[in-house]
């Protein structure tokens, strides 16, 4: 016998809850998960010709850049409801740089999000985790030893955008102009031939606009005469500077009462500085908060008599001698001998100052390692070639003495490589940290210089570095491009040559002679300083290593002024710096000297890496120097290396990296359970139309057997079904075993299942 009732609304609910299924892949099965990943890298050329064919072949990825920037990182502290991702603008940190590695989960596998402080990711050499807010990190970073309160940091000077003004001559890209001719645009005006030499705020920004920086409190700054330009950081990590040319260039920054500390008050200023100048008697700022403010003036005032409202001037900005006390100012002097960093404040009668010595980095200290006295032997360099090429005199451009002509003998030669084995050349290991090449003249292709600081290790064997440079002749565009292989440590290196094969005349030559070829060991300085004003102390680190500090302070008067802030001059009049500055901060506190130093070693202050967005599947490795070799391993996508670097993943190179160990992370499943109560009265469902209750056992039979027939004979449910109103089954549910329904009281039977 079977019941049939309709449900009220009462009768069923719908319950969503998150299952969480945990995943764990190695390179290999990530793959076959189609869990993929990309390189990619901003570029300033128009997206008909990103890196390829008409954009047919975008070999940098640089599509993906901007889908990844405009998606997730474009003004997020401005317009964080129209990014994508699950955020707090104050506990994630999205910067995104010049080059980004992206990781990408089927929506399959992660289902309605990836579960946040579920993710890691063992690579080549780092494991990363993320801290639960959508930032990634090193496994082991302690939080605690860094600042992450943007709220902390009042001004910030990366600057991390300074990448798009590398070239001032191309301003957000550029149009491919009538018949093949680029055209430049700049606030839409055409600039065939632009001769941009350095960077204005003024010059370059609409009137009444200015730059920001990369604080949370978005500072307006006026850039004059800089230039930007890539700077190698600790561990040779790359990120953009601010080039100053010593005669004009200057950051100005308006005064702010959040910069204007008094004379108790805690703070820290730090910043790197590279190829710094200063000589004996020589005084060159980095950054002070005094000598010059701005007013407008009144219309009596004027500058120097009376004018009327409508006097062109009257109410103009100016700029005026400061009151004598000031905050700080941190600037270079020559003491016995040697460059040194000053650091002071004053309350206009009495002034404290701290110095420290430090190398200016204005000389480096590589060493060109000598070939001149060896016996030349073509056993220790060599040349080889893909096809056929002939190696003139090779062994001599390791000694400056005779330039090797390399040309090939049958078309196409698409590579050439030379290798150098130092070690049977010299009797020695070296560690190389730069090598140089200059190419002459050759077939009416120009002479160039190319150059690679090896941000690697050689201590095992790596890919460590590429250089190319792009050229027009008569022919097509050629590139010529060379990289460089430690195959054997500190022993045995390679350097390969591509590109730069194009027909000549009829005759198919590979367009390159080598005039020289320089190895380097050593380094350059990128000194960080920082000065710390702490519990009335002053002090000096560089480094991260606290160099020298003063007694505790005592000024009888305020230290505070109206005074604006000049990055690389004295009031923006004299005393103007020469070098470049990268990263500059300012703290309204002091930092430890732990925070102090893991700000020199993370280059940017920050213990994140990059960013998870859990519900996208997305995770982006995005800080220089580390994105750089993390999915370095042949087996899901393309083998990449460093920034612009493809290898074949079935070459001999692609096996020689460790790149993807192990990927954990769980997805969360939004699971909804569906709960329907089939409640039957005490008076329902009392007969059944089992054959086994009949006394002739079949469906026709209308007697009911004798066990069937009494006061205490109950029938049992077996199944339960749920139907639409087309009477068609929807659900169907098998109990394990029988329940006799009660006569007393009704029987209420759930059923759930999820979806």
């Amino acid at each position: 016998m079977s019941v049939y009732k309709k449900f009220s609304p009462l009768d069923y609910a719908t319950v969503p809850f998150n299952a969480h299924k945990q995943y764990d892949f190695n390179s290999a099965s990530a793959a076959l998960n189609k869990i993929t990943h990309f390189d990619t890298r901003w570029t300033s050329e128009s997206i008909s010709t990103y890196s390829g064919n008409s954009g047919s072949d975008d070999s940098i990825n640089a599509i993906k850049y901007q889908q990844l920037d405009h998606l997730f990182y474009r003004n997020f502290k401005l317009d964080v409801n129209n990014r994508l991702g699950d955020s707090h603008y104050l506990k994630q940190r999205r910067v995104l740089y010049e080059n980004a590695n992206i990781l990408s989960i089927p929506a399959g596998l992660y289902g309605n999000q990836i579960k946040p402080g579920s993710f890691f990711l063992s690579s080549s050499n780092r494991k990363f985790v993320d801290d639960s807010n959508g930032n990634l990190m090193i496994s082991g970073t302690i939080i605690s030893d860094y600042v992450t309160d943007p709220r902390a940091n009042v001004l910030n000077i990366g600057p991390v955008k300074g990448f798009k003004l590398y070239d001032l001559n191309t301003i957000d890209g550029y149009l491919d102009g009538f018949e093949g001719n680029n055209v430049f645009y700049k606030d839409g005006e055409p600039r065939v031939n632009p001769t941009y030499d350095s960077y204005s705020s003024k010059e370059f920004l609409p009137q009444g606009k200015y730059d920001h920086d990369d604080s949370y409190y978005f500072n307006n700054i006026e850039y004059k005469n800089v230039t930007f330009s890539e700077r190698q950081l600790f561990d040779k990590d790359k990120f953009p500077g601010v080039d100053f040319n010593g005669s004009s260039s200057q950051i100005i920054i308006g005064h702010d009462d959040k910069f204007n500390y008094n004379k108790d008050d805690d703070f820290t200023i730090m910043f790197f500085t590279s190829g710094a100048r200063n000589v004996p008697g020589v005084t060159n700022y980095i950054i002070s908060k005094n000598t010059t403010k701005t007013i407008i003036p009144s219309p009596i005032g004027g500058k120097s008599e009376i004018y009327n409202t409508q006097t062109t001037g009257s109410s103009q900005p100016v700029d005026v001698f400061s009151e004598p006390q000031f905050p700080f100012e941190v600037y270079l002097e020559h003491v016995n001998a040697s460059p040194h960093v000053f650091f002071r404040k004053s309350d206009g009668d009495i002034t404290y100052t701290v110095s420290a010595s430090f190398n200016t980095g204005s000389i480096d200290s590589y060493t060109q390692i000598d070939f001149n006295n060896q016996t030349s032997n073509t056993d220790y360099i060599t040349g080889s070639s893909n096809n056929s090429a002939n190696f003139n005199n090779l062994s001599h451009v390791f000694d400056g003495s005779t330039a090797a002509a390399i040309v090939e003998a049958s078309y196409p030669l698409k590579q050439i490589t030379i290798d150098v084995d130092m070690y049977g050349y010299l009797g020695e290991s070296k560690t190389i940290t730069k090598i140089d090449i200059n190419f002459s003249n050759h077939l009416g292709f120009p002479a160039g210089h190319k150059q690679i600081e090896i941000s690697g290790s050689n201590d095992a064997e790596n890919w460590v570095g590429i250089s190319k440079e792009t050229f027009i002749t008569e022919t097509p565009v050629v590139e010529r491009e060379f990289s460089f292989f430690n195959a054997t440590p500190y022993k045995w290196y390679r350097i390969t040559f591509n590109k730069g094969l194009y027909e000549w005349s009829g005759i198919n030559q590979y367009i390159l002679k080598i005039e020289e070829i320089k190895f380097y060991e050593g380094s350059n300085f990128n000194p960080h300083i920082t000065c710390r004003s702490s519990a009335s102390k002053m002090q000096i680190l560089v480094d991260g290593n606290l160099i020298n500090e003063t007694d505790p302070v005592n000024l009888k008067s305020q230290t505070q002024n109206t005074s604006n802030i000049y990055i690389g001059s004295k009031g923006g009049k004299t005393n103007f710096y020469t070098g470049s500055l990268s990263q500059i901060n300012i703290f309204n506190r002091a930092l430890t000297n732990k925070q102090v130093f893991n700000h020199y070693i993370s280059n940017d202050g920050s213990p994140y890496v990059g960013n998870i967005f859990y519900s996208n599947g997305i995770i982006a490795l995005t800080q220089p120097g580390v994105e750089e070799f993390v999915f370095a391993k042949n087996g899901i996508g393309e083998m990449i290396l460093g920034e612009t670097f493809i290898i074949d993943p079935d070459s001999t190179e692609a096996k020689e990296f460790m790149g993807i160990n192990k990927l954990q992370f769980q997805g969360s499943h939004l699971i909804y359970e569906h709960e329907y109560q089939c409640t039957l009265d005490e008076h329902e469902f009392t007969d059944t139309l089992n054959p086994s209750a009949r006394k002739i056992r079949s469906h026709q039979s209308p007697d009911l057997a004798d066990f069937a027939t009494g006061s205490l004979f109950r029938p049992y449910i077996t199944t339960v079904g749920l139907y639409n109103e087309n009477n068609e089954l929807l659900v169907v549910g098998k109990l394990g075993q029988p329940i006799r329904t009660s006569d007393e009281t009704d029987t209420t039977l759930i059923v759930r299942w999820d979806t």
